[in-house]
């Protein structure tokens, strides 16, 4: 997570020349979550104390939810900054 708080301030303030590398690794952080979000989906069931597992899976929504958030904003920085449509 703090490696796309840190891509939202360089999309955001650092230099135009490196916009697509924020976005870039704004793209592979989210991927690393969301693969480390999907082994915690499979192994929780493993875990001995339901209340640990309902606090986990708790977490790991907010972080997949909190991601796609600063997905968002990277790419509102990058397409207002750059005036370049992106897919």
């Amino acid at each position: 997570m703090e490696v796309m708080k840190l891509a939202l301030v360089a999309a955001e303030l650092g230099n135009l020349n490196a916009i697509s590398d924020a976005l870039s690794a704004s793209a592979l952080a989210a991927g690393g979550l969301k693969s480390a979000a999907a082994n915690v989906r499979i192994n929780i069931h493993n875990l001995e104390h339901p209340d640990a597992a309902n606090d986990l899976i708790t977490k790991v929504l907010y972080m997949v939810e909190e991601s796609k958030q600063l997905e968002e904003k990277i790419l509102a920085h990058f397409l207002k900054r750059t005036g370049i449509g992106y897919n």
